[in-house]
């Protein structure tokens, strides 16, 4: 994520479906939780997004993305 009135953060945007509230959530996995994220998702693990993830609001994305 790169901003120029923000920190440059290296790593992977991920998009979840959360069925209980019906949405898509957005989440950003930082380049150091990657390796331990893609262990995850390999073991089918459905909480991957939100155990090594940051949550992020749908109208901060900036307008490139």
């Amino acid at each position: 994520m790169k901003n120029e009135n923000r920190l440059n953060l290296e790593g992977k945007f991920v998009q979840r479906y959360n069925i209980s509230k019906a949405r898509i959530e957005h989440y950003f996995i930082p380049a150091t939780n990657l390796p331990a994220y893609s262990f995850a998702k390999f073991k089918q693990d459905l909480s991957a997004s939100k155990i090594y993830g940051i949550q992020i609001d749908q109208l901060s994305f900036p307008s490139k993305f």
